[in-house]
């Protein structure tokens, strides 16, 4: 595969195959993937807090090599959408 760049933010409704195709993305580009999923709710479906979530997942977004998938606040996504935008400009 060319022209993915080592960031990747996949983004869709509930059930739409975002961590399959993050799955295989990262198996096939041996990149590592994040479920936002996994972060942002606990066992039983309990939600994280807002504020821990996106701590978390900012931290995981520092990185130079990703594939997340999920949802995340409205926030987290632009950010995601802007760091992969932007590439390693």
């Amino acid at each position: 595969m060319t022209g993915i760049g080592p960031r990747v933010a996949i983004i869709g409704n509930a059930a739409g195959g975002k961590s399959t195709l993050a799955r295989k993305l990262g198996k096939a580009l041996d990149l590592p993937v994040v479920h936002v999923d996994s972060i942002q709710y606990r066992s039983g479906w309990q939600r994280t807090d807002t504020a821990e979530c996106d701590r978390v997942l900012g931290l995981a977004a520092l990185g130079d090599r990703w594939i997340i998938d999920g949802f995340g606040s409205d926030a987290l996504i632009e950010q995601h959408i802007n760091i992969t935008a932007l590439g390693d400009r």
